[in-house]
């Protein structure tokens, strides 16, 4: 199942209806949502909400309307209905990467303190009526979100994509680097956020990387419960064959086109074998560093960079390819992206950051590699450039653990743990 089955049959706009079924009723908390993603957060969260809807569940998903569209309310699929509003600010957070420097901070400070956000977010919860809360990244519809929910005694799982906890940025990277502590405007918007999540009763977290809650751990606040490990319930295609191997290996990087991803490192690693027409790698997605890898190899015909690429279509290209290179400098969580490949039985190359190497055992069906050192890359790519053979028995070992992350049993363990949080039961 991709993207685009999740929303076929749309039923016309209108006002929420009375969604049938016998579940629970659960609101989804969300800056964007398909058709309007940034990344992999918005695509894990709308993976989840179509997979409830599909199991009895009755699922509402509040989401940002998007730049010069009214408010709407639109029901997806049976079982499933998007709440689009407006949180007007000082720019839409769709427009983030390109807005103005000095607009920022103003930007920032009304998305704590936003009054029209929690007026939007009360009106939805009087229509919809929800039995509890799973909130995502809520980065442009305003953190005190959090103040209303807790304001209303509604149970709460706060679902954890990156540091955002702890970092206005969510990846606690700045300037090439990996932070090593908090910076003072992060201290004090995690103090206020902090304020918020203890208003409300009910409270835990979850998270699809051990990695990444051990490290969010430290920003709980007393009252939420220890967190909670689940790997998002994705829903993708399963691939039945393994797909040929020729003399030239295909190489796609897959995600947000930026230094913290470690694409400069990656291309500046690959431009630097002896042997390029052993290789192609495809770029794709954008970013802010995509304009300037674009001229530095402007002409190279072994890079390909495609730019913004739908979600759904990202599945072509990883059966086009050979192997999937993850080279994050920053702490990684679970990428959805990666999910997909393990789906396709498609080799990966990961860095040692965050979550990562959870998700692959070094040498079984791809690498973990020290994240950022130059020569433990290179070294490696050029094994997998010289060596069509090793990457044939990589493919194998992978389509035969494709299946690994079943859907239906991550989405009803879910489902029991929201239903531990609304009897006041958190993990603790």
């Amino acid at each position: 199942m991709n993207l685009q089955s999740m929303n076929d049959k749309r039923p016309a706009e209108g006002s929420a209806p009375e969604i049938p079924g016998d579940g629970l009723r659960i609101l989804l908390i969300t800056n964007f949502y398909p058709p309007h993603v940034k990344g992999g957060a918005e695509l894990a969260a709308a993976h989840l909400a179509a997979w409830l809807a599909r199991n009895g569940q009755q699922v509402g998903v509040l989401t940002l309307a998007p730049p010069g569209e009214p408010d709407s309310v639109r029901v997806e699929a049976p079982g499933l209905t998007v709440f689009r509003r407006n949180i007007p600010n000082v720019y839409h957070a769709l427009q983030h990467v390109g807005a103005a420097g000095w607009k920022k901070p103003f930007w920032h400070v009304l998305d704590h303190f936003h009054p029209l956000a929690a007026a939007r977010l009360r009106e939805v919860i009087a229509e919809f009526r929800p039995d509890v809360v799973n909130t995502h990244n809520l980065q442009g519809l305003g953190y005190n979100l959090w103040q209303v929910l807790g304001d209303l005694d509604l149970p709460v799982l706060v679902a954890l994509h990156d540091l955002s906890l702890m970092c206005l940025r969510q990846s606690m990277f700045k300037n090439g680097e990996n932070c090593a502590r908090q910076c003072g405007i992060c201290r004090v918007s995690a103090a206020i956020r902090g304020r918020y999540l203890r208003s409300i009763r009910r409270l835990d977290f979850i998270s699809a990387s051990r990695a990444l809650l051990g490290v969010v751990k430290g920003a709980f606040p007393a009252n939420a419960g220890r967190g909670i490990y689940l790997q998002n319930p994705l829903d993708f295609p399963l691939r039945t064959e393994v797909s040929p191997t020729g003399s030239v290996i295909r190489l796609l990087y897959a995600g947000q086109v930026s230094p913290h991803k470690g694409v400069p490192f990656l291309l500046d690693v690959l431009n630097s074998l002896p042997q390029k027409d052993r290789f192609k790698i495809t770029v794709v997605g954008k970013g802010g560093s995509l304009a300037g890898l674009q001229e530095t190899y402007r002409g190279c015909d072994w890079v390909r960079f495609t730019g913004f690429v739908a979600p759904e279509a990202v599945d072509g290209y990883m059966r086009e390819a050979d192997v999937l290179i993850v080279p994050s400098l920053w702490y990684e969580n679970q990428p959805l992206v990666i999910l997909q490949a393990r789906a396709l039985g498609l080799p990966l190359m990961l860095s040692d950051r965050g979550g990562l190497p959870e998700l692959v055992q070094d040498g079984a069906f791809g690498r973990v590699l020290e994240a950022g050192n130059r020569d433990v890359w290179r070294e490696a790519l050029q094994s997998v450039t010289e060596d069509p053979a090793l990457v044939a028995r990589w493919k194998k070992e992978a389509l035969a653990r494709c299946a690994e992350f079943n859907v239906d049993d991550l989405g009803h363990r879910y489902i029991g743990i929201v239903r531990a949080l609304i009897r006041g039961q958190c993990a603790s």
